[in-house]
């Protein structure tokens, strides 16, 4: 059961304003005990993934570097095993991958790229993974795309570089629905649980943020994916608010009246964090111990809240104190 690993953090961070900025906010999220920085995949202002984490892995010195999560359908599946192992042995093997299959169709069309139904999306999505797993173990392997003529052809796909680590990065899969899950379950090293994204549109609001039923339903899901496995996957919880206060109700008020959801809904969910330092560690405690869910995402506007609920967890022994913050490096 995942209640048996320690418990991390990722901090999503999406940009700064140049490089020297960005490369202290990463130094800044290492040295503030997260133990993975995460980027977010979409068209708006932000960074581009692959390479924002490029510029921190040579800012600091231990941080993971993840993607939260990259569409598969807007990448060719070859250039992105080349690009992800490139990134891993630069890194020292810090890379964390994180892949869903696409939610907003405008962002798609944008691109000039197909938006196929969910299920074509998610089959898309299996193939990738399965893929990657073959490239890095130095298999080569049929174009992406090529179908069952392209096993015997001679363009085979191989890549170079291989990753730092023997079999490649660790590769979450994220989602919120019942068949992405069940997917995540079967083929991912970790499973990033989100809302359901069936009918997302838009940056996600708390109206109607998910109960502790719901998680627990999202949570079944993945368990009848994982069924066989010989390791249970990580559980990975994007949480979706912190607001610290000493009364739990004003902090879901003062929340609501911003992002929507009643407050009822919003001291009941589990997917957000909030009161005291304490209150929060019991929530995240409670996580762990009900659902296994040890590892949790949450954005950088959120880690002024969360920051005395880590140090908490720290002296508690249930996750490890920070490190020393990376020396700064020089960023024309």
């Amino acid at each position: 059961m995942g209640a048996e690993r320690p418990m991390r953090f990722a901090l999503q961070l999406t940009a700064a304003e140049n490089g020297a900025a960005w490369a202290a906010a990463a130094r800044r999220a290492e040295a503030d005990g997260y133990d993975v920085l995460s980027v977010p995949d979409h068209l708006g202002p932000q960074f581009a993934p692959l390479v924002a984490l490029a510029a921190a892995a040579a800012s600091t010195r231990s941080i993971g570097l993840g993607t939260f999560v990259l569409a598969v359908g807007l990448r060719n599946p070859g250039m992105l095993a080349k690009e992800v192992a490139t990134l891993d042995v630069l890194s020292g093997g810090r890379v964390e991958l994180g892949l869903g299959a696409g939610w907003s169709a405008r962002e798609f069309a944008a691109l000039g790229v197909p938006f196929p139904d969910p299920p074509a999306r998610l089959a898309q999505l299996a193939e990738v993974v399965a893929l990657l797993r073959a490239v890095w173990r130095d298999e080569e392997v049929a174009p992406p795309g090529s179908g069952p003529d392209g096993a015997t052809g001679p363009d085979r796909l191989r890549v170079a570089p291989q990753p730092s680590r023997p079999g490649g990065p660790p590769i979450a899969v994220g989602g919120g629905g019942r068949s992405v899950l069940r997917l995540a379950g079967r083929v991912a090293d970790i499973v990033s649980i989100a809302t359901d994204n069936a009918r997302r549109t838009a940056a996600t609001g708390l109206d109607g943020v998910p109960g502790w039923d719901r998680l627990a339903r999202q949570v079944e899901w993945m368990s009848e994916g994982a069924a066989g496995r010989a390791e249970t996957p990580e559980r990975n919880l994007r949480v979706l608010a912190v607001v610290a206060g000493a009364d739990p109700r004003r902090a879901a008020a003062e929340l609501s009246a911003t992002a929507g959801g009643s407050v009822d809904e919003l001291v009941a969910s589990p997917f957000v964090l909030l009161g005291r330092p304490a209150e929060m560690v019991g929530h995240l405690v409670r996580l762990r111990r009900e659902l296994g869910i040890t590892y949790f995402t949450v954005s950088a506007r959120h880690a002024g809240a969360l920051g005395p609920a880590l140090e908490e967890l720290a002296a508690a022994g249930l996750r490890p104190a920070p490190v020393a913050p990376a020396p700064a490096v020089a960023t024309r």
